[in-house]
């Protein structure tokens, strides 16, 4: 069965599907089924054979037959398997006039019917109904939340959100199996309701599971919530995260083997870097690869390990991640003679083979030791809970990936600037402050590839262009940021809006689609000259939100001023100057009023921007990193 793109779709929009094949008759029959949408009619070249069909109750037409339906559809939803049939059954509506932003070119994704469960939102405050409903999940849904898609929408169309928490609250507080709780609590995740109090709960929920597998892959999914939402964080969280990984580790009753300890005297100092997974490239540019090179030019000796602690196997719980990457990715390993070409003989790579996750944290213990490091560099990105053992035995410095705290284990983290990192340690604490390491990483500011210009948008030299970029823009675009740049937009017309990463963003297509008709917002899914694309706008627009730190850098390398919320700390708000930030939407959306209409403001915010970039550059010259992991080793060494 082919999953109906109900993200795509606003609910009760008059729907066209073009094309009736399997993949349209699978849409049309969700459709009638959770009257989510009006199907007007579907579009197929053999209509009179479909037509026949029993359970087809919607006009069938030919493609000359959809001009009859020229002004009374929102959407003409093109249900076609073929990529590139769809391309150009897409270029084909455009040429007769049907406006691009009329116009949905779904991900076509494939679920076993089995995933299909009946549920509706009613069956989970029904005890009867309830224990059903997650037998059934059990029986046939194979873990994947899929199962319960009816229910998922009709949380995202239900106007009482808090009611709702309300009563999910009551009923997980009841006698009722582990499982069946953190399913339900998946459920409201997966409809994008979560607040720091449901986090809480899934975190003391998690703590319980057994088989340790199924508790550890738990775990790190609740480690990546805060990157797709920001309201699931709390005063406790990673402190509640670290001890629950504590906990984990200890069940686990790992060999520590009786050797090593860094009593070795050698002439060349070692150094570990840890990999949660490591693709055909390295990732955010050069981040990874700069610091390997820079450790190799001071004299260390580098080995890098692929610990691939969360590929996902069989069995390894009752429930597929929320963030599924693990799921479909192949082993490092894969990659092995990529990764040999990109480090250019300046490191060792070491691949972790061990099925389970047991074996997995156990073989990167027993290499580890028997390598013994004088320091362990990890960038697992919160993935990684072995680190506690590593911890009491070896110098860790920690590099996160995302803002400046974590549930980690390490004695000394990456804050790159030290008073960004005070700032998020007082809302969220998750260190010492003698932890910090007040450094900066370099960022290598790619070239662009050809010069763009504005007129492929449709854009003129008056206008003045805001960009966004992230791949969890549909999360991070909230209501409330929305509504704000909705009434900028409205109020200046020649104000232009381009977001790049996804077309995934429902809550845009739905409620301001007025932008996206008038070509003032434009939507690119994907774009592999951001620079050349930078050289056409004029500010950055930040959301709130943790992410998008290597993009906010090349954009200021370019000279493209930063306007970021920092209400919610994120990765680069001390590299982006402090007295820069903006503290509320309101504000963000007052200075980039602001700079289009008072040019030499702008000029005045340019010319900062270009100082900062210069500033974190030179610093990084200076190798302030490899300085720090020097440090870090000398004070471990002298205790």
């Amino acid at each position: 069965m082919y999953l109906f793109p109900f993200g795509e779709v606003k609910p009760n929009a008059r729907v066209i599907i073009y094309g009736a094949g399997k993949v349209g008759l699978d849409f049309m029959r969700q459709i009638t089924r959770s009257n989510y949408a009006q199907l007007l009619c579907m579009v197929e070249k053999d209509y009179q054979m479909i037509q026949g069909i029993s359970d087809v109750a919607v006009p069938v037409v030919s493609r000359e037959g959809l001009l009859q339906f020229t002004d009374n559809y929102d959407i003409i939803l093109i249900a076609v398997l073929n990529q590139k049939i769809s391309l150009e059954v897409k270029q084909e509506l455009c040429g007769r006039g049907i406006p691009e932003s009329k116009i949905i070119l779904p991900k076509i994704v494939a679920i076993e019917d089995a995933f299909w469960g009946k549920w509706e939102l009613t069956a989970l405050w029904d005890a009867e109904e309830r224990q059903k409903a997650m037998e059934g999940f059990a029986r046939e849904g194979n873990g994947k939340i899929s199962y319960f898609t009816y229910m998922i929408a009709e949380i995202r169309l239900a106007k009482d959100k808090n009611g709702l928490l309300a009563e999910l609250f009551r009923i997980t507080d009841g006698e009722e199996c582990l499982e069946y709780k953190i399913i339900m609590l998946r459920i409201f995740l997966e409809a994008g309701v979560i607040n720091g109090e449901l986090t809480k709960k899934f975190i003391a929920l998690v703590r319980q599971i057994e088989p340790l597998e199924s508790r550890y892959l738990l775990l790190s999914d609740i480690a990546i919530f805060p990157v797709h939402f920001a309201e699931c964080l709390y005063r406790e969280f990673y402190l509640d995260l670290r001890d629950a990984y504590r906990e984990l580790m200890e069940s686990y009753n790992l060999q520590v083997p009786n050797k090593g300890m860094r009593s070795i005297k050698r002439a060349e100092k070692r150094a570990a870097v840890l990999f949660n997974w490591l693709g055909g490239a390295f990732n955010h540019g050069d981040f990874k690869k700069y610091l390997i090179e820079e450790l190799a030019e001071e004299k260390f000796e580098v080995q890098i390990f692929c610990l691939d602690i969360r590929l996902w196997y069989t069995g390894m719980c009752f429930i597929e991640p929320f963030d599924n990457m693990s799921c479909k990715v192949k082993p490092s390993e894969c990659y092995a003679s990529s990764h040999k070409a990109v480090l250019e003989g300046t490191a060792r790579l070491q691949y972790i083979h061990g099925r389970t996750v047991r074996q997995r944290m156990q073989e990167s213990i027993d290499r580890l030791f028997a390598w013994n490091p004088d320091v362990i560099i990890d960038i697992t990105d919160e993935i990684a809970p072995q680190s506690y053992i590593l911890n009491q035995y070896f110098p860790v410095y920690y590099v996160p990936m995302r803002g400046f705290l974590s549930a980690m284990f390490f004695g000394r983290i990456l804050s790159e600037g030290k008073r960004a990192a005070q700032y998020c340690n007082k809302f969220c604490p998750s260190m010492a402050e003698e932890q910090m390491a007040d450094c900066y990483i370099n960022i290598t500011i790619p070239c662009e590839k050809e010069r763009r210009d504005r007129e492929e948008f449709q854009w003129g030299e008056e206008d003045f262009i805001m960009v966004t970029v992230g791949g969890r823009l549909e999360h991070e675009l909230d209501e409330m940021f929305l509504a704000s740049v909705g009434k900028m937009l409205r109020e200046n017309p020649d104000i232009k809006w381009l977001l790049i990463g996804t077309e995934q963003i429902a809550l845009l297509k739905n409620t301001y689609i007025e932008f996206l008709n008038s070509g003032q917002v434009r939507i690119l899914k994907y774009e592999n000259d951001l620079m050349g694309i930078f050289g056409i706008c004029d500010v950055y627009l930040n959301p709130r939100r943790s992410g998008g730190g290597i993009t906010h850098l090349w954009a200021a390398g370019r000279g493209i001023p930063v306007v970021a919320d920092a209400s919610k700390w994120f990765d680069t708000m001390e590299l982006l100057g402090w007295d820069s930030l903006c503290w509320s939407t309101k504000e963000q959306i007052a200075k980039i009023v602001k700079m289009k209409n008072d040019k030499q403001y702008y000029q005045q915010i340019k010319m900062q921007t270009e100082a900062f970039h210069q500033k974190w550059k030179k610093r990084a010259v200076r190798r302030e990193f490899v300085k720090s992991v020097k440090e870090f080793i000398g004070m471990r060494d002298s205790q």
